[in-house]
């Protein structure tokens, strides 16, 4: 049990403010959006309000940077607002990494490889590249010129599956997936790719 003491006229104000997106108050708590609208729009009583959600909401309406965060997210798209929240949360945790990496990045280079970080295919899915998310946050990448590798077919991208399956003897994740980035480019999701796996 807590002793913190939930401002409860404050938390009504906030759901009531109908220049806060409610897309932007999920992004920043991690509570649903459609559990929020509910209640923003009272179809679910005040009162049946969990504590988890009190608490959540109550951390943002007494901090005064999340307020104002809250109200520049909702200035936005509401199909922006989580994906500018994402971003920020994975340039939070890359700096958090970054301070614990053996390679402290000489001369403005990555202190982390690309496969050193926990979220890499979240920052693919946010940034498109490593390079981009690196660029994003004023660091110049660790360019080692290589031969690009020329875009594997679907059917390529199958067979490589299939190859790299028998080789570890179970099919790889998507972050054991040595054609990953590939995959997900081609097919639009990691999901798809295995459904096209599963109906080669």
């Amino acid at each position: 049990m807590t002793d913190k003491k939930i401002n409860l006229t404050k938390i009504e104000r906030l759901l009531a403010d109908e220049s806060i997106r409610t897309e932007a108050i999920s992004s920043v708590t991690g509570l649903r959006a459609s559990t929020l609208k509910s209640f923003r729009q009272k179809h679910k009583e005040f009162n049946a309000m969990t504590l988890k959600m009190l608490l959540e909401l109550d951390q943002v309406i007494n901090s005064p940077q999340e307020y104002q965060y809250l109200k520049t997210l909702s200035k936005l798209a509401p199909n922006e607002i989580d994906s500018k929240v994402q971003r920020q949360r994975l340039v939070k945790e890359f700096q958090k990494e970054s301070q614990f990496s053996e390679n402290p990045g000489e001369g403005g280079s990555t202190p982390l490889k690309s496969h050193e970080f926990k979220h890499y295919q979240e920052v693919i899915r946010y940034y498109g590249s490593w390079n981009n998310f690196l660029k994003a946050q004023n660091i110049r990448p660790n360019v080692i010129k290589k031969p690009r590798a020329t875009m594997l077919t679907g059917e390529r991208l199958i067979a490589e599956f299939n190859q790299q399956t028998q080789e570890i003897g179970h099919a790889p994740k998507s972050y054991e997936f040595r054609h990953y980035a590939q995959a997900y480019r081609y097919f639009g999701s990691w999901r798809a790719f295995v459904k096209a796996v599963e109906q080669a």
